[in-house]
C-alpha cells in the first residue's frame, strides 16, 4: 500500500484548520440529526477525527468546539422539527418507515424524561430520534437547551479521546508505518461497521417478516412433498414461531464455517489475520489483565463447565423435567463430539510461544464452544419463561453476552488460540444451540418450572466449583501463559560475527513488521547496565503506567521526567529506557531482552540508540519522539569513550552487520 499519495490529504487538513473544523461540525450535526443519524457511523468517524488530532494534524480545541456545536445544532434542529409537526410527524413519508423507532423513542422518553436527551446521545437506535420526540411531546425549550448543551459537552470528548490516544501512539512510529496503520485501521473499521449495519438490517427485516417466511416455507414444502422438513421445523405451540428462520441461520453458519475451514486447511489468507492478531495481543500482555482473563478462563474450564452442567442436569432429573434434561444431555454430548472430532480432523497447532503449550490441536476452541453452548442452553430455557421473569431474562442475557465476550478475548489474550479458532467456535455454537432450540420448542413447556431455582443452581454450582479451582490453578495458569523466556547460549565469536544471523538487526513491531534498526547489543545483567549508564550521565526514564503518564500532560514537561510511550519488539515493549543530552541533542536508549546469553552466563540485551526530540500532541500531551535516522559516529565515539573512562570493565566495539553499524558492549571482568 503506497501511503505517499495520502500525504497531501493530511497536509491539506493541517493547512486548512477552519475547513477541517467546519467538516467536523457538519459530521457532528448529521450524526445528531433526526433519522439521518441512523446512517452516520458517529463512533467510527469521530474516532478517526480524534486520531488526526493525536497525530498532530488538527487542534484538539477546534475539534472539540466544532463537535460540540454540531451536536447542539443537530439535536436542536431535531427538537424543533418534532415541536413543529407534533403528531403529524408519524404520517410524514420520511418517518413512516420508522414508526417502530418513534414508538421506542416515546417509551424511552416517558421512562427517563429529560435524562433521555443525555442518555440518548450514547444509545445507537434511539439517538437521532429522542430530540424530535422531546419536541413532539412539548418539552420545555429552555430545559431542552440546557440538557442538550450539557449532553453535547459530555459526548464530544468521550467519542474523540479514544481516537486521540490511538493517534498519539501511531505518531511515535516512523511516518510511513504510522500512515499505513492509520489507513488500514480506517478501512477495517469501515468494513466492520458496514457489515454489522448490513447484518443488523438483514436480520431485523427477516425476523420482522418471519411469519411470511414461515408461510412461504410451509407452502413450498407441502407443494414439493417435503413433509419431513416440514415436520422438523413444526411447532405444536405456535405455527408462526421463527423455526424456519433459525434453520436458515443454521445453514448460513454452516456455510461460513466450511469456508473458514477450507481457508485454515489450505493455509490461506486467514493465516495472516491469525498472525497479526496474535502478535498484537501478545504485545499488549500485562500481568494484571492476564490475571483477569485467567480467572474467567479457569472458572469456565472445560472440566468445571461439564461438572456445573452436570449439576444442572441433576436438578432437572430431581424435578422430573425430563424433556429439558434430554435436551441438555444431547447438547453436551454433541458439543464434546464436535470438539474432539474436529480437533482430530484439523491438524492446526496452537501458538507456540507460551511457557507451556498444550498438545491438543487448536481448531476449533473447545473452551469457547462449551461456554457458549451451556450459557446458550440456559438462555433457551429462560426464553420460554413468562413476563414475570422478564427482569431475570434481561440480566441473564446481559451476563451471557459479557461472559462469552470475555472468554473469547481470554483465549486470544492468553495466547491459547488463533482468531480463526474463536470464529469457528462461535459458528459451531450457533449451529448447536439453534438446533437444540428448534427441537426443544416443538413441544409445550414443562409445567411448574421454577426458573429462579434453575438459574440459581447453575450460578451456585459455578461459584462453588469454580472458586477453589481458580485458587488452586491460577498461579500455574499464569506461569504457563507467560511468553517463552528460555536463554540460548552462544559463543563470544558467534555473537561478534553473527554469522548465523542469531540476533535480529531490525525491530519487529506489533504487526511483525520491521520498523527500526537495533543498533546496540549489551552483554550484562540489567542492574549493572543501569549503573554504568547512570555513571556516564544517562538518566533512567519512568515506567509507562497510569501514574507516570500523567506527567506527560504537564505544561512545559521535561523530556527526562516523562514516560516514553511503548514500542515493541517480538510482542514485548522495551524493558528499560534511558535519556541523555549530548552536544545539545537528546539521545535515548531502549533495551529489550534477546533470550540469548554468552557462555559465561551473561544475558545479551538488544536495543536502539536514537536521536530524539520532545514533541507536543493535541496541544497538551508531550511524548519523546525517537527519530529513525541517527548520527552513528558521533554517538558511538561519545558513548564508547565515556564508558571506557568511567567504567574499565566494559569492552566496546563497533561492527558492521548487514550494512548496519551495531555497537557491541560486554564486561571484561
Amino acid at each position: 500500500m503506497e501511503t505517499s499519495s495520502f500525504q497531501p490529504i493530511f497536509e491539506w487538513i493541517s493547512h486548512h484548520p477552519f475547513l477541517a473544523a467546519f467538516t467536523v461540525f457538519l459530521i457532528s450535526l448529521s450524526e445528531s440529526l433526526i433519522i439521518v443519524g441512523l446512517f452516520v457511523p458517529g463512533i467510527l468517524i469521530m474516532g478517526i477525527i480524534g486520531a488526526f488530532v493525536g497525530m498532530g494534524y488538527l487542534s484538539i480545541w477546534s475539534v472539540l468546539i466544532a463537535a460540540i456545536l454540531g451536536a447542539i445544532v443537530g439535536d436542536g434542529i431535531s427538537f424543533w422539527v418534532g415541536r413543529y409537526y407534533k403528531e403529524q410527524l408519524r404520517s410524514i413519508w420520511l418517518f413512516k418507515n420508522y414508526s417502530n423507532l418513534i414508538i421506542k423513542g416515546e417509551n424511552f422518553f416517558h421512562k427517563h424524561g429529560g435524562k433521555s436527551i443525555v442518555i440518548g446521545r450514547f444509545i445507537g437506535p434511539v439517538r437521532p430520534i429522542i430530540p424530535a420526540i422531546a419536541g413532539m411531546l412539548h418539552m420545555n425549550p429552555h430545559y431542552f437547551t440546557f440538557v442538550n448543551v450539557l449532553s453535547a459537552i459530555l459526548w464530544a470528548p468521550i467519542y474523540i479521546f479514544p481516537g486521540l490516544l490511538l493517534g498519539s501512539s501511531l505518531s511515535t512510529l516512523p511516518e510511513g508505518v504510522a500512515t499505513k496503520l492509520a489507513i488500514i485501521a480506517f478501512i477495517i473499521l469501515a468494513i466492520i461497521w458496514f457489515v454489522i449495519k448490513l447484518l443488523r438490517i438483514l436480520v431485523q427485516y427477516i425476523y420482522h417478516h418471519y411469519k411470511n417466511f414461515n408461510e412461504f416455507g410451509y407452502k413450498y414444502c407441502i407443494r414439493h412433498g417435503c413433509t419431513k422438513i416440514l415436520n422438523l421445523f413444526h411447532n405444536e405451540d405456535d405455527l408462526n414461531s421463527p423455526s424456519l428462520f433459525q434453520g436458515v441461520l443454521i445453514l448460513l453458519a454452516l456455510i461460513f464455517f466450511i469456508i473458514l475451514s477450507i481457508s485454515v486447511i489450505s493455509k490461506g489468507d486467514i493465516i495472516y489475520l491469525n498472525t497479526y492478531a496474535h502478535h498484537f495481543t501478545r504485545g499488549l500482555y500485562n500481568q494484571y489483565i492476564a490475571t483477569f482473563f485467567a480467572i474467567f478462563s479457569l472458572i469456565y474450564d472445560k472440566y468445571i463447565a461439564i461438572l456445573v452442567f452436570g449439576c444442572v442436569c441433576l436438578y432437572l432429573f430431581y424435578k422430573k423435567h425430563y424433556r429439558e434434561l434430554t435436551s441438555a444431555i444431547i447438547l453436551i454430548i454433541s458439543s464434546v463430539l464436535v470438539i474432539y472430532g474436529l480437533k482430530d480432523l484439523f491438524d492446526n497447532p496452537r501458538p507456540q510461544d507460551l511457557f507451556k503449550v498444550r498438545n491438543l490441536n487448536s481448531y476449533p476452541s473447545g473452551h469457547t464452544i462449551l461456554v457458549t453452548v451451556i450459557w446458550g442452553y440456559m438462555a433457551i430455557i429462560l426464553a420460554r419463561a413468562g413476563s414475570a421473569y422478564s427482569s431475570l431474562k434481561k440480566y441473564f442475557n446481559t451476563a451471557l453476552i459479557s461472559i462469552i465476550t470475555i472468554i473469547c478475548l481470554s483465549r486470544l489474550y492468553l495466547g491459547d488460540h488463533w482468531v480463526a479458532d474463536i470464529i469457528a467456535s462461535l459458528l459451531l455454537s450457533i449451529i448447536i444451540i439453534l438446533s437444540i432450540n428448534i427441537s426443544y420448542k416443538r413441544k409445550p413447556v414443562s409445567e411448574n418450572f421454577n426458573y429462579y431455582n434453575f438459574v440459581g443452581v447453575f450460578l451456585g454450582a459455578t461459584i462453588i466449583l469454580g472458586t477453589p479451582f481458580v485458587y488452586l490453578k491460577l498461579d500455574s495458569s499464569l506461569k504457563n501463559h507467560q511468553p517463552i523466556f528460555e536463554y540460548e547460549t552462544i559463543t563470544n565469536q558467534e555473537w561478534v560475527n553473527n554469522n548465523r544471523n542469531i540476533l535480529p538487526i531490525k525491530r519487529s513491531g506489533l504487526l511483525n513488521n520491521k520498523v527500526s534498526v537495533l543498533n546496540i547489543q549489551w552483554a550484562d545483567n540489567i542492574n549493572n547496565i543501569t549503573t554504568a549508564l547512570e555513571k556516564d550521565g544517562w538518566q533512567k526514564l519512568p515506567k509507562f503506567n497510569f501514574p507516570n503518564i500523567l506527567h506527560n500532560f504537564k505544561k512545559n514537561a521535561d523530556a527526562k521526567s516523562i514516560a516514553m510511550l511503548p514500542s515493541f519488539h517480538k510482542d514485548k515493549s522495551f524493558k528499560e529506557s534511558f535519556i541523555k543530552e549530548v552536544h545539545n541533542k537528546i539521545l535515548t536508549i531502549r533495551l529489550w531482552q534477546s533470550h540469548y546469553q554468552l557462555e559465561n552466563g551473561l544475558p545479551i540485551w538488544i536495543g536502539t540508540i536514537n536521536k530524539a526530540s520532545l514533541k507536543r500532541y493535541a496541544s497538551s500531551f508531550y511524548a519523546i519522539d525517537n527519530q529513525p535516522k541517527i548520527e552513528t559516529n558521533i554517538i558511538v565515539n561519545n558513548f564508547s569513550q565515556s564508558i571506557i573512562d568511567n567504567n574499565k570493565k566494559y569492552d566496546v566495539k563497533k561492527i558492521i552487520n548487514n550494512k548496519f553499524e551495531v555497537i557491541l558492549i560486554k564486561t571484561t571482568q
